[in-house]
């Protein structure tokens, strides 16, 4: 993770950012008349759930009230002579609305995905991707053996890195940030059915739309890392989820255990949810609690046949380690209090809480607890993110974690939105306009800022790859992930690039192993690196120190000052004076 940060800007007020930002007036105008059309082929119903309704795994029978039918013998017979396959489509007009969520949600991201170079992280994720099909195809080693990835990276390092590499490999880092975005259209997609399900069509329109019209799910959208791709399976078995209480229920509580292994693999914080997606699983069953209990624990039974057998006979030590030092046991704490994680939080997903609370609050007069409970979890869900990052005082990854909340969040929503639409209809169409606009408003500028925190490395890694050129590596570079994707043909070995933290080196003199610090200031002053670059923004203090060290060493010249495009601290690379040999020091 890089050291570089920035909230500044994420609270600009509403009035000036209209100013510049139209795309929330003009997508809610081609909303209005939509949902309308909709709205009067629709009747009103109670926003209490019928949780027998639950239990069929089809959609709604489409007809002029769009409610379930009265249901005689004679009707199952003829639904199950083939008229319930008529059931499951939609007239096209219904899925106009969500068609058009979805070209605002892909035009957003798109717009970001040419507008910076590539991420710390999204360089690391697609590197190892090519290091692990290299070492598939060809046999080439991994770097110490391979385990070394896996004990330190976030999710398993099989999974999203080679799928992201071969996206890369057909559409360079535009391809694999396409491939982020078509798992975040496919979390929406996903989410338009959940609430469907449980709420109404209109619901799931709104929850839908401020879903994916959220800066943080822009942002995710045009993001090459594994964060999408486990959204996506998180929903994924949300959908099973809620549809196991239907007619296919154990195929269905098998696959949504499948996919939340599957997404807790690709990115173990995933787990955080796991509780959210087993509820839902629970609460809408139309049985008894002791059935409904019993429903939850086979879908934890499922879970851990596949996720332990996978965990310590497939991956292994190296993975244990890496899922307990990353994620279960982290004792790393940042320095960032735990008020300012709380308010970015606040200014990302705030306003989907504060709908969702409302929602929550109404259902309390519904008078069914299994929906008042299940609203209130997922009121909950988008707090895990916030409050855990809080507890260990840190940012790093806040703005990807509160969008996995804001996804359950979402369906919260929708139940306010189906109370409210109902309690003026011939206005109905104000609450999606005044959502949709709220959420634009706010998340427009913050994707962008969010996609321009980091600087363009562009001309860095142009003079990077010169110096490379006058001087051959070992290089020591703050900037090693971006250095090792960008410039692959001069970067190829793992041993080439050392990143700052990360390395030791022996001192021949007193027969001592260094480390740290002074093991930078001992291989500067004996000339081991060939090429150093170093930007203030990744480690302070080392720069600071290897900086100094430099200015004092006969052995480098200052060649290049890039001024960053963000206005940070500028990148400094420095080349060896004097091609002599370079003696390896360990």
């Amino acid at each position: 993770m890089t050291g570089r940060h920035s909230t500044a800007g994420l609270g600009r007020s509403a009035r000036s950012v209209l100013d510049r930002n139209t795309v929330g007036e003009e997508t809610t105008g081609l909303f209005l008349g939509l949902i309308e059309q909709t709205r009067r082929a629709e009747e009103a119903q109670p926003l209490e759930l019928t949780l027998s309704e639950l239990a069929t795994d089809e959609f709604p029978a489409v007809s002029d009230t769009d409610e379930f039918p009265a249901t005689t013998v004679e009707q199952e017979e003829e639904q199950h002579t083939g008229q319930h396959r008529q059931r499951r489509q939609l007239p096209a007009h219904h899925l106009l609305p969500l068609l058009l969520v979805l070209s605002v949600q892909a035009g957003l991201s798109m717009r970001l995905i040419w507008s910076n170079t590539v991420f710390q992280d999204e360089a690391l994720y697609l590197w190892t991707g090519q290091l692990e099909w290299a070492h598939w195809l060809h046999g080439a080693p991994l770097p110490a053996g391979g385990g070394a990835l896996a004990t330190y990276f976030s999710g398993a390092p099989v999974i999203y890195p080679p799928l992201g590499a071969l996206a890369n490999n057909a559409g360079g880092l535009a391809g694999a940030r396409i491939l982020s975005l078509v798992f975040m259209l496919g979390a929406t997609v996903l989410l338009y059915s959940v609430t469907c399900r449980l709420v109404d069509r209109r619901a799931a329109i709104i929850a839908a739309g401020v879903f994916a019209f959220l800066g943080v799910t822009q942002n995710l959208g045009a993001f090459a890392t594994y964060d999408a791709m486990a959204l996506f399976m998180l929903a994924l078995a949300s959908w099973f989820a809620v549809r196991s209480a239907g007619r296919w229920g154990e195929p269905a509580l098998i696959a949504c255990a499948a996919c939340l292994v599957l997404a807790c693999a690709t990115k173990y914080s995933a787990l955080l949810w796991s509780p959210v997606v087993i509820a839902l699983a629970v609460l809408p069953a139309p049985d008894v609690w002791w059935k409904s209990l019993l429903h939850g624990t086979r879908l934890v039974l499922y879970g851990a046949a596949i996720a332990l057998p996978l965990l310590f006979l497939v991956g292994g030590q190296s993975y244990v380690s890496g899922l307990m030092f990353t994620t279960l046991t982290r004792q790393i704490k940042g320095s960032t209090p735990a008020l300012v994680v709380l308010e970015s939080s606040y200014n990302w997903i705030g306003v989907l809480l504060i709908l969702a609370l409302l929602g929550f609050i109404l259902t309390l007069s519904a008078g069914d607890r299994r929906v008042s409970w299940l609203c209130g979890i997922l009121v909950a869900a988008g707090l895990l993110a916030p409050l855990e990052q809080a507890r260990i005082d840190t940012l790093t990854s806040l703005q990807k974690h509160v969008d996995f909340g804001a996804w359950f969040v979402a369906i919260a929503v929708g139940f306010a939105a189906s109370a409210m639409t109902r309690v003026n209809p011939a206005k109905a169409w104000r609450i999606p306009v005044f959502m949709f606009c709220a959420v634009l408003v706010f998340g427009i500028p913050q994707a962008s800022t969010l996609f321009t925190w980091w600087p363009n490395s562009s001309a860095m890694t142009k003079e990077l790859s010169a110096a490379i050129d006058q001087s051959p590596c070992p290089c020591l570079i703050a900037e090693g992930n971006v250095a090792r994707y960008s410039l692959p043909g001069q970067l190829s070995a793992p041993s080439d690039v050392i990143s700052s933290g990360f390395e030791y080196y022996g001192d021949f003199t007193s027969q001592k192993l260094l480390t740290g610090i002074p093991a930078y200031q001992a291989a500067i002053g004996r000339g081991y690196f060939g090429v150093i670059e170093m930007d203030g923004a990744e480690d302070t203090p080392v720069f600071d120190v290897i900086t100094h060290a430099l200015d004092t060493s006969p052995e480098y010249r200052l060649v290049a000052t890039i001024p960053a495009s963000n206005q940070q601290q500028p990148f400094r690379i420095w080349v060896k004076r004097s091609p002599v040999a370079v003696r390896r020091l360990w």
